[in-house]
């Protein structure tokens, strides 16, 4: 069900924040965990030309779920419509009990969801970045189809991708799509007082397409510096940022979808 939280997880779908302008932004573990998902500042982005359905704007989806020492978190963004990212999100929180506890698990649960279905929208594609953090040794690993981004505010790289961005993008009813061989993996460290932050390219090209004149390393560092190690005061922080754009330039041309996770 969209928009759903139960316990220490919550799934939100594009259709849970349709409001310009404004995002929607929820704490749990505890508030070890922030989310934000918005559809974005503007109506006539020139992103709309490539929406699946301009009655239902906002493709893009997150997914947290933690349990005991693990958490899981995943962001998507739909292309060509809803139906991708929103399902695959949706079959993961519906077959995830508790977070996967080696990379080889979290590839295996990556390709398991992914089922043939009748009638999906053949051109019907998401990224996915899907990330699991043990709390307990302060350290994670990750695999990323496309081109939504993690990073590590804090320690020696601090704002700066821990991955490179791909072309492989993938459909949840092609299993090939999801084999971990076609995603970009990464491993990371959380150090004491640092935060994680995965999001969609509503963050890094707020501007559409226009990477150079959106929010990049000098601006996550600097909000880091304001908010403290405070998932919710970095989330809200990041995605108003998002939305305003940077340095005159204009922002919150896509959709957004931002977890961020504290040690």
């Amino acid at each position: 069900m969209a928009g759903t939280s139960a316990g220490d997880r919550i799934l939100l779908l594009g259709q849970d924040e349709a409001r310009y302008g404004a995002f929607r932004s929820e704490t749990l573990d505890g508030g070890r965990v922030a989310c934000c998902l918005s559809v974005g500042a503007d109506p006539e982005t020139p992103a709309g030309a490539f929406k699946g359905n301009p009655d239902v704007p906002n493709e893009d989806a997150l997914l947290v779920i933690a349990h005991e020492d693990r958490v899981l978190l995943a962001v998507a963004d739909g292309h060509y419509g809803t139906y991708a990212s929103h399902t695959l999100l949706q079959r993961l929180q519906d077959t995830v009990e508790a977070p996967p506890a080696s990379p080889a698990a979290l590839a295996r649960l990556l390709r398991e969801v992914a089922r043939p279905e009748p009638g999906a929208p053949p051109r019907a594609a998401t990224t996915l970045l899907a990330v699991v953090i043990r709390y307990d040794i302060r350290a994670g690993f990750g695999y990323s189809f496309g081109d939504s981004t993690c990073l590590v505010l804090g320690g020696p790289r601090s704002g700066q991708p821990l991955h490179r961005h791909t072309d492989a993008y993938v459909t949840p009813q092609v299993r090939e799509s999801l084999a971990s061989e076609r995603a970009a993996f990464f491993e990371l460290d959380l150090p004491e007082g640092g935060l994680l932050a995965a999001f969609t390219d509503g963050i890094d090209e707020c501007h559409y397409r226009q990477p150079a004149t959106s929010l990049g390393t000098d601006q996550f560092n600097g909000l880091y510096e304001q908010s403290g190690p405070d998932p919710a005061r970095y989330a809200d922080a990041l995605a108003q940022a998002a939305l305003d754009g940077v340095s005159g330039s204009p922002g919150g041309q896509d959709n957004l979808a931002l977890v961020v996770v504290g040690g």
